[in-house]
C-alpha cells in the first residue's frame, strides 16, 4: 500500500500517519497517536510542546468541515487582485495556530538541537505569518474602498514586509529553498543548452506552468527565493497600482493589472538565470522570535474573530450547497411524490441546521 499524492515533502504527520495507520484494524485515538509522534520525531518531548501539537491537530489538520481545495487563495502565493477580492479559506480558528507558535516559539532553545524541530517551528512560523497576511490584505481593500490612500500605503507596506520577513525566516531552513529545486533539475544538465532548458521548466512548473499561465501558480510553493523574485513582486505591483490611480483618480482595471503582472514579473522569471542559495541562511531560532515578537501583536486583533465567524457561515452555506447538489433530486422528488425522505436533510438545505 502506498500513496501518489501530486504534492509531497510537506505536512509530514499526514503521511506518517497513512502509512502507520493503514495497517492497524480499528480506528486510533488520534491526540495518543500524536503525542507519540512528537515523542518518536524529536526524541523527546514536554507536557508544552505536546500541547502544542495538540492545537495543530485540532487546527490546520483537522478537516472539519469536509471541505476540499484548502489551499486556494493563500494571500502571499495568490496572483493579486482587488476586484474581485481575495476570499483565502481558513477551515479552523487561527488562534489556536497562534497559541501552538507561542508554545513552540517559547520552547525553541530546549528543541533547537533538533532538526525536525527547527523545521516545524519554520513551517509553523511561515503558516502564521501567511494567515496574517489575510488581515493586511483585507485592510488594504476596505481603505481603497473607503478612499483613504494613506491607510492603502500603510497596509500595503506591512503586506510587503511580510512577505520579506517570510522569505528570510523560510531561507533558514534547507527544506523551503528554491536553490535547491533548481539544483536538482540542473544537476542532470549534460552542458549549458541543458542546464537552460532545465531551468527554465523548473521556475516555470512552479509559476505559470505554460506559456501564458494556463495553469497558474497550480504548482506554488511557499519557498525562500520565490516569495523574493516571484509573489513580492507581484505584489509590489498590486500596491503601487492601487496607490497610483487613488492617486490620479483613476478606476481600478483588472485585465490592465493582469498584464503588468504578467509582463513584468511572471513571464520573465522562467528565463531568468539568477543564482539561488542551496544552504540555509541565517539562525532560524533568532529569526523566528524575532518575527514572533513583531508580529503575534497583530495577531491578536478582532480581525481574526469576525474572520472565523465568516468562515463557519462559509462553510454552512457551502454544506447545504454541497448537500442541496447531491440530495437534492431527492428531496425534490420526495415533495412532488409525497414519498418519504430524511427531513435532516431537508432542514439541512434549507437552512434550519
Amino acid at each position: 500500500l502506498g500513496m501518489t499524492p501530486e504534492g509531497i515533502f510537506q505536512n509530514e504527520v499526514v503521511y506518517e500517519f497513512f502509512t502507520e495507520n493503514v495497517w492497524r484494524k480499528a480506528p486510533r485515538d488520534i491526540s495518543t497517536w500524536i503525542s507519540k509522534y512528537v515523542l518518536n520525531r524529536y526524541g523527546k518531548t514536554n507536557k508544552f510542546i505536546d500541547l502544542a501539537w495538540q492545537y495543530l491537530k485540532n487546527s490546520v489538520y483537522n478537516n472539519s468541515d469536509n471541505l476540499k481545495d484548502h489551499d486556494s487563495n493563500a494571500i502571499p502565493d495568490h496572483r493579486p487582485s482587488l476586484s474581485p477580492a481575495l476570499h483565502p479559506d481558513v477551515w479552523y480558528n487561527p488562534e489556536d495556530l497562534y497559541v501552538a507558535w507561542d508554545i513552540m516559539t517559547l520552547n525553541l532553545d530546549e528543541f533547537s538541537n533538533s532538526s525536525l524541530f527547527m523545521y516545524d517551528i519554520v513551517d509553523v512560523t511561515r503558516n502564521s505569518l501567511q494567515i496574517l497576511s489575510i488581515k493586511y490584505y483585507t485592510d488594504l481593500v476596505y481603505a481603497f474602498g473607503r478612499g483613504d490612500i494613506h491607510a492603502v500605503e500603510s497596509h500595503g507596506n506591512q503586506l510587503l514586509g511580510l512577505l520579506s520577513d517570510m522569505d528570510t525566516v523560510l531561507g533558514s531552513d534547507s527544506h523551503f529553498l528554491l536553490g535547491r529545486w533548481i539544483k536538482a533539475a540542473t544537476d542532470n544538465a549534460m552542458d549549458m543548452q541543458d542546464n537552460w532548458f532545465l531551468q527554465f521548466n523548473a521556475r516555470n512548473q512552479i509559476t505559470l506552468w505554460g506559456p501564458r499561465g494556463e495553469i497558474r501558480d497550480y504548482a506554488c510553493k511557499q519557498w525562500s527565493g520565490l516569495i523574493k523574485d516571484y509573489y513580492l513582486p507581484r505584489w509590489e505591483i498590486f500596491v503601487n497600482y492601487t496607490l497610483d490611480i487613488m492617486a490620479h483618480n483613476k478606476t481600478y482595471n483588472a485585465t490592465e493589472l493582469d498584464i503588468m503582472i504578467y509582463e513584468k514579473v511572471e513571464f520573465p522569471f522562467s528565463y531568468r538565470l539568477d543564482q539561488y542559495p542551496t544552504e540555509p541562511q541565517g539562525d532560524s531560532v533568532a529569526i523566528v522570535k524575532s518575527l514572533h515578537k513583531k508580529y503575534r501583536p497583530d495577531t491578536m486583533s478582532e480581525f481574526f474573530q469576525t474572520l472565523q465567524q465568516a468562515t463557519e457561515e462559509r462553510h454552512r452555506k457551502d454544506k447545504r450547497n454541497w448537500i442541496q447538489r447531491k440530495y437534492g433530486s431527492q428531496i425534490k422528488r420526495a415533495k412532488t411524490q409525497n414519498i418519504g425522505y430524511n427531513p435532516r436533510l431537508h432542514h439541512v438545505v434549507n437552512g434550519r441546521n
